[in-house]
């Protein structure tokens, strides 16, 4: 979260601004603004690997306030997410947990600058007020940070991967429970503005309507359980829980690049999504690609973010992870 420095004048404080942009290039974000970033990092990587040194890059260079990270793996560990908050100036952070048997181990976290104030891992047992609900894979994690004016409320997903009706299957039943997660953070906070960013696994330019399903599909995982909550037949597109909710999705295209939106290189694909409520203004976002990467904003202007250090090289990307990394500067309602 950035705050403006105090000043002994007003005059003092307008020479500055003015010395300020005349000698820095580019501008950074207006100081009521958040940038948060979601970023699937497929595993950490040994510390001082190639493979962390350029996620430690790559996050450096993207300079936000509160990155929502996913895929953080067994081997990993919570020590391991530690070094890295530390590594990449991160003051505080959350970690999901692992429940029931379909997550894989992977974890999701929030790395924030500012106190996380409360943080919380929701499971599907929780959310369905069922014990033996075992329905999603990785847990929900939502944590909170304090803003100017309202609170900021930050959700992660990792949804399920993979095409059939299974997986279709999962997806929608993870949808639901996200959209519950989002209700009760809503009861809990109600003045506080809420962001939800992950991987998704859906592409919102191929989703369409949704298939209905009537009955639970075959080729599930032998302990997947339906929450006693949730009754058959169970459909509509991926992300409606979210748009019946006021939820709008961030436009985010790579560095003068207005027609490439595409998050996951290996497969061409959009499933890396960044979504906020109406109420928050979005002052700009990026999907961060090394190659693109030149800290110039060609014209013609927009569709480019200021970002911190220097430009890296075009390899940076590739070698932190399969995925890029979505940012975006937020200004929450005051």
């Amino acid at each position: 979260m950035r705050r403006r420095p105090g000043a002994p004048s007003v005059l003092l404080l307008a020479l500055a601004a003015f010395a300020c942009r005349a000698a820095t290039a580019p501008e950074p974000p207006p100081a009521e603004s958040i940038r948060v970033a979601t970023y699937n990092v497929e595993g950490l990587g040994r510390p001082g690997s190639a493979s962390w040194r350029a996620l430690v890059a790559v996050l450096r260079r993207l300079g936000a306030d509160l990155v929502l990270v996913q895929e953080i793996t067994e081997d990993d560990g919570p020590r391991r997410v530690r070094r890295l908050a530390e590594a990449t100036g991160y003051a505080d952070l959350a970690l999901s947990e692992v429940h029931g048997t379909l997550s894989g181990g992977l974890r999701s976290a929030c790395l924030s600058r500012s106190p996380i104030v409360e943080s919380r891992s929701w499971s599907a047992a929780t959310l369905a007020g069922d014990p033996r609900a075992n329905d999603i894979g990785r847990d929900i994690l939502s944590c909170r940070i304090r803003g100017r004016g309202a609170d900021l409320v930050a959700v992660t997903v990792h949804w399920k991967a993979g095409g059939g009706a299974a997986n279709d299957f999962r997806r929608r039943i993870e949808a639901r429970r996200l959209g519950q997660a989002i209700d009760r953070l809503r009861r809990a906070a109600p003045q506080a503005a809420l962001v939800v960013a992950g991987d998704f696994n859906e592409d919102p330019r191929f989703t369409g309507a949704g298939r209905t399903f009537r009955r639970i599909p075959p080729g599930l995982p032998p302990t997947f359980r339906l929450g006693a909550d949730l009754r058959l037949p169970i459909g509509g597109a991926p992300f409606s829980e979210l748009h019946k909710r006021g939820f709008r999705l961030v436009r985010a295209v790579r560095e003068d690049a207005p027609n490439e939106v595409v998050t996951h290189p290996p497969t061409r694909r959009r499933i890396d999504l960044l979504w906020v409520e109406e109420r928050i203004r979005v002052e700009r976002a990026v999907v961060y690609d090394g190659c693109r990467d030149d800290g110039v904003d060609d014209p013609p202007p927009g569709d480019f973010m200021p970002l911190s250090g220097e430009p890296l090289d075009c390899a940076a990307t590739a070698r932190a992870a399969d995925h890029l990394p979505v940012a975006a500067d937020l200004v929450p309602p005051r």
